[in-house]
């Protein structure tokens, strides 16, 4: 774009795992002694924090979508975690409505801080106005998709009273496939995040019932600018913000 043009921005990405803490911390390491700034989604460790804030005694870093706030970070870029999960927990009580019923909830990661924030803004909401909703189970899959889509089958094996699922992050496939093999597709009610086409699909279809979008191209775009503040190829100060986001159902 003409951003990425005007700053002349040569842009890589690094796929890391998130659950090898000793291994994201070495490349982190590694890909900052070749690069002049960093942007970085990972997960609140103290060794990852570390590492960060020795990186940044001589780049840039800048955290997306989920913030390490004793990292050295110049600025987070990415949504309001808790208010996604406050709006994710309103939802929630206005598809379950006065009935109400037992919700699970799906996290990635509790290590990741965006997944944390997430969960305490659903629980707020529904403990504030939607006390007919009670939470049976937080599980965690570990950013493992068919983990996660076990996880929810074993809760409903167990406990076929369940009637909402607010998935947090990835294995909404596996997911939906638990619920269908459950026959319990038409009467659970799912929250998830991220339109992709697959979501897409399942949205159109009724299996998933709103999708809560942060928009990941701005984001990126956004944390470039912030970039491009901190090395004066854009006017303005160097500042974090929270991106906005969107709500899907099936009519839009």
């Amino acid at each position: 774009n003409s951003l990425a043009a005007d700053l002349r921005i040569a842009c890589f990405v690094h796929h890391i795992d998130v659950t090898d803490i000793a291994a994201t911390a070495a490349k982190l390491a590694l890909v900052s002694e070749t690069h002049d700034a960093l942007i970085v989604v990972c997960p609140n460790e103290p060794l990852l924090s570390e590492t960060l804030r020795s990186i940044s005694r001589r780049i840039p870093v800048v955290t997306m979508i989920t913030d390490l706030t004793d990292s050295g970070r110049i600025a987070y870029v990415g949504p309001d975690n808790r208010q996604l999960g406050r709006v994710a927990g309103e939802l929630m009580g206005r598809f379950l409505g006065p009935p109400g019923g037992e919700v699970v909830i799906v996290l990635g990661m509790h290590r990741m801080a965006g997944h944390e924030e997430r969960e305490i803004g659903f629980r707020s909401v529904l403990r504030e106005r939607n006390p007919q909703c009670a939470i049976g189970a937080a599980l965690e899959s570990a950013e493992d998709q068919k983990r996660a889509g076990d996880l929810v089958y074993n809760a409903f094996r167990n406990n076929p009273g369940i009637n909402g699922i607010y998935n947090i992050s990835a294995g909404n496939a596996a997911i939906a496939s638990a619920i269908q093999s459950l026959g319990l597709e038409h009467r659970t009610v799912i929250i998830t995040h991220e339109i992709t086409p697959e979501r897409r699909s399942m949205l159109r279809d009724g299996i998933i019932d709103a999708i809560i979008d942060q928009n990941p191209r701005l984001e990126v775009s956004r944390a470039i600018e912030v970039l491009g503040r901190h090395f004066k190829r854009i006017e303005g100060d160097v500042l974090g913000e929270y991106t906005p986001f969107h709500i899907f159902i099936r009519e839009n």
